[in-house]
């Protein structure tokens, strides 16, 4: 991969601006450390094409456990993402303060092609769009989900397990929402300005 660097004003807002050019690609991965000292990463390709000798973005789920253990699971899965996905950039942006460096494949982009991309993305405006109110419920009732953390507390008093992270889905239900039209890039951006975590990241498979 070939490098170039370029010179940023507004970390954030370029951030939002690549999730926005590149929302149509089949792969993004784009790390987030809500930290402006601190180097955030953008990867997007339009293939699935791995090279063992480059970057490889991607996620292991926890259900691959059963291919390597002798275990089963058996989880609700509405999302139904593979339980393994990895993929080489096409292009790559290493997100700093107020620099970007840019690694770009040398057989799909040019030099020249990766600064009209800049001029593109750089012209974006951000409007963050109202979205029509949707009821989201928890997969797991709230009695049921106390119930959980309690039982949990109790295994770690035992000394069974020393940490747990504990989560659920919240969704809606689709058949009352068919002709509802949300953007995954505008929650995301509104997610991430409520609870600016450390380890946020946006992935989009297909």
């Amino acid at each position: 991969m070939e490098i170039l660097n370029h010179i940023i004003s507004d970390k954030i807002l370029f951030e939002q601006q690549l999730l926005t050019y590149f929302k149509n690609k089949k792969n993004i991965v784009f790390l987030n450390s809500n930290d402006n000292e601190k180097t955030n990463l953008f990867a997007v390709s339009d293939s699935d094409e791995q090279n063992e000798n480059d970057w490889q973005f991607g996620f292991i789920s926890y259900d691959y456990k059963n291919k390597i253990e002798e275990l089963t699971s058996i989880n609700f899965d509405g999302i139904q993402f593979p339980e393994k996905h990895f993929f080489t950039p096409e292009i790559l942006f290493k997100i700093k303060e107020n620099e970007i460096e840019i690694f770009y494949q040398t057989t799909i982009y040019t030099a020249q092609d990766v600064d009209e991309i800049l001029t593109k993305i750089k012209s974006i405006s951000i409007l963050q769009q109202e979205v029509e109110r949707i009821k989201v419920l928890p997969r797991v009732s709230k009695e049921d989900y106390l119930d959980n953390v309690n039982r949990l507390k109790q295994h770690i008093q035992l000394g069974d397990i020393y940490e747990v992270n504990y989560c659920q889905e919240y969704f809606a239900d689709p058949d009352s929402y068919r002709d509802v039209e949300i953007s995954p890039i505008d929650i995301y951006i509104k997610l991430n300005q409520k609870s600016p975590t450390p380890f946020s990241c946006f992935v989009k498979c297909d």
